[in-house]
């Protein structure tokens, strides 16, 4: 080290003290004949350096050397000496001989040969100090173990070689992420060719990223596993957990925050994800009764699980990298998963990196699609990298890396091998090691420096590409591992070590098996991570499959299949299913043997299943379709169970998929094979789900239904009346009336397998029959009681009790036995633990019972754990259901407008994440009323016409979604022209709504409460200001309805009755009356948190008090008023009562 720094000391010196020396332009130097300078030039600097580093001159002669005076006449002086010494002296003693590193061994044995070398080394001396301070700048390279390290060969792990920019790129997207201020998640996506360096780009970035605070997990993608789902993000997430492990200091903090976001259902995502196990506790104990969760349901839940775990995990402070190599691989479900995650707007500091060739990816692609769904979302930074082909200058920094010699050593072997390789980063790495092995490229012991013969490297024939090149190669190898290497290639970019072990268990085959593994290992063709073993590059795997013969890939692939099949145990079979029938798929064209394609198809029928549970459909319906294109007519005898399961499985993947045609199509074979009436009720509940689920189909679901129910004993009326459904209900009034809840909660469970049937096709009927055959509604909620009364309970009974109660407090108006009746839903829900339904259940009973006869703030926690579980069980539409009651009942109990809408907000970004777009649609009027309120939105006349307009009013598109949604509309623009004193307005809404929905004496809608309220109050006000009553009859039937729902639930309904008597009592100038009403009415919504109420009856009280000619008095009230409605959160409706009543 001193030495080099030493030189480049010394030649600094000597420009210094020489400015006659030539300058950096030597070319023209040499062009105007002064190249015999030059070199002599050169040469007395190789004579100064030799003499730096050896302590003698390089060529001894015996006369003396005298001194001149001057430092620069005793330069010149000495220069003509060194010349006379070299004359005279013609061979030196070589510096490596007293232990100088090669590369300052080269560098002054090029200097002293510049006169006599027919290429120089050096054509100026600024070239021989730039390659000195390379050499002090980087000693380890080219000083230090320089002989020990580069005699092996190493080729260069991670550098950048003309990727600053991109790097630049990477990093910026990773600290843009980070930012405090940053509003989305980051992406970044790496394009380019095979080959070019795109994951080599992420792999150097790593340890900055890691410095940096990042948690980096990745995964791959293979060409040959595209038929097992979700296997790259699977890996990434394992490796993710692992090191969460691994985490010491945020160990609890980690297991606490994922057992709160999960729950019980983290075993789900646990049996997919073995080292999630690591960071959860030991005692958790995991849920089993989702098992029955399938479908679309099941993908919902996954979707969900995965952002829960990373919502727990990851944060700005505690930031994730998720890198997937070659995304023009993936599986669509990964594909959706992935933009879940990047688009959640509750997570913050996830980074994705993807990698891609783009040339390998069409504009009708599924990557494609799903790019622009992402860029379009507006709720990720997007940022594209594009990666080339290495430049000359970089190829030549990479084999200089590779060779340990400067830069200007490599330049001709680099222009060869760029010139050969076309730069391509992969080519390069791959051609370098071919002429190592071939010899033309070689360690000398003599020089301790790489050398080759250009020549050759320049005339040698070479591979069009890099997987012809590593054929090549792989060819060379022992035929051990040459057959090692074609095995592991057919199974793909990586293969576990069982997979070899499994298919020769013989204890000699298995060691020589291991030992070709480590040799392709050590050729740099495979590395071992953990048990399993990675081809280097997917180019290399390529080019180890392309030595097996096109003829003979057929039978290869079915050869590896039938010895995995064979040998594998079940709990093996388990493990590498999709490994075992993606071979023998392969192979299946040669098999001729019926019995082996019936149990292929078996298999095809499990690995469908098991694709299917973790929500990868489009492989499950391959899956199901090839068990399918296996079998053959007599199978239906033969092999009948088979054959159903697997029409059947596949019709219920195409119903999740949308193709309605191909389910059809299914089920119509299976129906038309079915004997018997077990045999018929898997396909009939798969199309009534298909139709229920297909706009203006829901008339046939149902009738679907009744068909079954028929066959099943239990058949309903083709045409319900009013007096069927009395009957109904008295029947089953007459049953109930004899068991106490302990009676009904503890009944022995339902055992015979056809009333277990129709329970279940009720449950789901009665859904269709609220949304669009309503005279059904009671009809099917009474049938599932009394099934339940005799027969026994099941877990679809809680559903048919909580249903019973719904229509006790809807259509009866009986509030105390539909409480009764939804607590006993709730028990029998957790004794059969079925909570699938949980969501479904909470919203019958906290959004439609219970406000009845309990606080109504004491639903909300309930319907947010709603939301939460159907969330987590897939049953996203339950969920969004509870987020649109919750964002209702809250509004209805004087939850705090600001937070409210933050959290309407959210729940609406959900709505719209999880498709329920009907959902967001009848959830719109409360946001936009709330946002109204606070002063977020357009004024009355803009929020009328933009929002509530009437021209959509009861257009219904088929499934009631319309109708219901304008019956809300105007009910929130009735609340507003009520509140905002347009009475007349209000009045006219009010009979339209009443005109449209037929509710003034009941709902099961406990919130639409208010409208009984709005529409009298309303019509007093208008009276009073009119002085014409031309709606008394409604004025006193809503007081009258009040007054019952005061009786059954008074903590919810006094002070709204109280108002009512109140303004009731000044409209017939009762004022005594009128003002103790209103006093009672302020005191009870105070006591009970109804500050929007307390707000109206102290504003209702200021009017009673201003209009008797107490002004003072009423301003008293209107501040108070303003105060309320401004604590509230309405600051409109603040800045309306300062306006209108406190102004001076």
């Amino acid at each position: 080290m001193k030495m080099a720094l030493g030189a480049v000391q010394a030649v600094g010196e000597m420009r210094e003290f020489a400015p006659s020396m030539p300058p950096p332009n030597t070319a023209n130097h040499r062009e105007k004949g002064n190249g015999g300078d030059v070199e002599d030039d050169l040469t007395c600097l190789g004579t100064e350096l030799y003499e730096l580093f050896a302590g003698q001159p390089p060529y001894i002669q015996s006369r003396d050397v005298s001194n001149d005076s001057s430092e620069a006449s005793g330069y010149a002086s000495h220069q003509r000496q060194k010349r006379d010494k070299r004359s005279s002296a013609q061979r030196f003693v070589p510096l490596r001989e007293l232990g100088i590193p090669s590369s300052l061994c080269d560098l002054v044995t090029g200097l002293l040969k510049s006169k006599e070398a027919s290429k120089p080394a050096y054509k100026s001396v600024v070239e021989v100090e730039n390659d000195l301070v390379l050499i002090a700048n980087q000693p380890q390279k080219y000083l230090f173990n320089q002989n020990k390290v580069h005699r092996e060969f190493q080729i260069p792990q991670h550098p950048l070689y003309g990727r600053e920019e991109q790097m630049t790129k990477l990093l910026e997207a990773f600290y843009w992420t980070t930012n405090p201020s940053a509003p989305n998640n980051g992406m970044v996506l790496i394009s380019g060719y095979a080959g070019t360096g795109k994951s080599c780009l992420v792999a150097a970035a790593r340890d900055t990223l890691l410095e940096r605070g990042a948690c980096f997990a990745s995964g791959k993608f293979d060409a040959m596993r595209q038929m097992r789902p979700l296997s790259a993000v699977v890996s990434a997430f394992d490796d993710f957990c692992a090191l969460l492990a691994c985490d010491e200091d945020r160990a609890d903090m980690v297991r606490e925050a994922i057992a709160t976001a999960m729950g019980s259902e983290g075993g789900v995502l646990a049996d997919m994800i073995p080292n999630l196990r690591k960071v959860m506790s030991v005692s958790e104990n995991f849920a089993t009764s989702s098992s029955n969760i399938g479908g679309r349901e099941a993908m919902q839940r996954l979707m969900f699980l995965f952002r829960m775990l990373l919502r727990a995990t990851c944060s700005r402070t505690h930031p994730v990298v998720l890198f997937l190599d070659d995304l023009q691989w993936a599986d669509e479900v990964s594909l959706e998963l992935v933009h879940a995650l990047i688009t959640d707007v509750e997570l913050r500091g996830l980074l994705f990196v993807g990698s891609y060739r783009d040339n390998e990816v069409s504009p009708d692609d599924p990557l494609t699609t799903w790019l622009g769904m992402v860029r379009n979302s507006g709720r990720v930074n997007v940022c594209s990298v594009a990666i080339g082909n290495l430049d000359g200058s970089s190829v030549n920094s990479f084999v200089s890396d590779a060779l340990g010699m400067l830069p200007r050593m490599t330049r001709d072997l680099s222009d060869a091998v760029s010139h050969k390789t076309g730069g391509n980063a992969l080519f390069v790495d791959q051609f370098l090691a071919s002429l190592r092995d071939e010899g033309v490229l070689s360690f000398s012991l003599t020089t301790r420096r790489w050398q080759w013969d250009i020549e050759k490297i320049t005339a040698k024939d070479i591979a069009d590409n890099v997987v012809e090149l590593m054929m090549e190669k792989i060819r060379s190898l022992a035929p051990e591992v040459r057959s090692a290497l074609r095995v592991a290639a057919g199974f793909g970019a990586q293969c576990h070590q069982d997979i070899f072990h499994i298919i020769d268990r013989a204890s000699e085959n298995i060691a020589a098996t291991n030992i070709a593994l480590d040799i392709a290992v050590s050729e740099g063709l495979m590395m071992k991570v953990g048990t399993s073993y990675l081809f280097s590059h997917d180019q290399i795997q390529r080019a180890a499959y392309s030595l097996i013969p096109e003829p003979e890939l057929v039978a290869f692939h079915l050869q590896l299949g039938r010895s995995l099949w064979r040998s594998c145990s079940a709990d093996e079979l388990e493990s590498h299913l999709f490994v075992v029938v993606d071979q023998l798929h392969r192979g299946s064209s040669l098999l001729s043997n019926h019995d082996e394609k019936v149990n292929l198809a078996q298999l095809n029928l499990m690995a469908g299943q098991k694709a299917s549970s973790v929500s990868a459909f489009l492989p499950a319906s391959a899956y199901f379709e090839a068990g399918i294109e296996l079998t053959v007519d007599d199978d239906w005898e033969m092999h009948r169970e088979l054959c159903f399961d697997l029409y059947n499985s596949c019709a219920e993947i195409e119903h999740i998929l949308g193709d309605f045609n191909g389910m059809r199509q299914h089920l119509d074979k299976v129906l038309k094979r079915a004997r018997t009436l077990d045999e018929t009720l898997r396909p009939n509940f798969n199309l009534m789900q298909s139709l229920g689920a297909q706009q203006g189909h829901v008339v046939d679901a149902i009738n679907t239904g009744l068909s079954v129910l028929f066959h099943l004993g239990e058949a309903l009326p083709a045409v319900v009346t009013k007096v069927i459904v009395q009957q109904e209900l008295i029947a089953t009034n007459d049953l109930l009336c004899k068991k106490s809840e302990e009676d009904i909660s503890t009944l022995y469970p339902m055992h015979d397998a056809g009333k277990r049937e129709a329970m279940k096709f009720l449950n789901r009927m009665i859904y269709y029959a609220y949304t669009e055959k309503k005279e059904y509604f009671p009809v099917i909620a009474c049938r599932m009681v009394r099934l339940s009364l005799e027969y026994g309970v099941c877990g679809d009974s809680a559903m048919g009790f909580c249903s019973y109660g719904m229509l006790l407090c809807g259509r009866i108006g009986d509030y105390a036995g539909g409480f009764r009746f939804g607590q006993i839903g709730l028990i029998l829900m957790k004794r059969f633990q079925v909570r699938e339904l949980l969501a479904k259940i909470y919203v019958v009973v906290f959004a439609m019972i219970n406000p009845w006869k309990d606080p109504i703030q004491a639903s909300l926690p309930c319907l947010k754990e709603a939301v939460g579980v159907g969330l987590a069980t897939g049953d996203t539409e339950s969920a969004m259901l509870a987020a649109h009651s919750y964002g209702g009942i809250a509004f209805s109990s004087g939850r705090a407008l600001g937070a409210l809408a933050e959290e309407m907000s959210q729940y609406a970004k959900q709505m719209v994440e999880c498709r329920q777009h009907h959902i967001y649609a009848i959830n719109r009027p409360c946001r936009q009323a709330v946002l109204y309120l606070l002063g977020s939105a357009s004024d009355m006349n803009n929020f009328e016409a933009n929002e509530m307009g009437d021209g959509s009013l009861f257009k219904d598109d088929g499934d009631g979604t319309s109708a219901y949604s304008s019956a809300l509309q105007l009910l929130y623009r009735m609340w507003l022209q009520y509140l905002f004193a347009e009475f007349e307005h209000a009045v006219t809404t009010a009979n339209i709504w009443y005109e449209a929905t037929g509710k003034k004496k009941s709902s099961s809608v406990p919130q639409i409460s208010n409208a009984t309220l709005y529409s009298c109050l309303a019509a007093i006000a208008l009276a009073r200001k009119s002085g014409r009553n031309e709606n008394s009859d409604t004025i006193e039937e809503s007081i009258a309805q009040m007054k019952v729902w005061a009786s059954s639930a008074p903590w919810n309904y006094e002070n709204k009755l109280q108002l009512m008597n109140a303004e009731y009592a000044f409209l017939h100038g009762d004022l005594v009356t009128a003002a103790q009403a209103y006093e009672v009415s302020i005191e009870l919504a105070k006591k009970r948190s109804f500050v929007h109420e307390q707000a109206l009856a102290l504003e209702r009280a200021g009017v009673f008090f201003l209009e008797s000619g107490e002004h003072d008095v009423s301003i008293n009230y209107f501040m108070r008023s303003r105060d309320c409605y401004t604590q509230w959160g309405a600051h409109r409706k603040a800045a309306h009562i300062q306006e209108q009543y406190l102004r001076v």
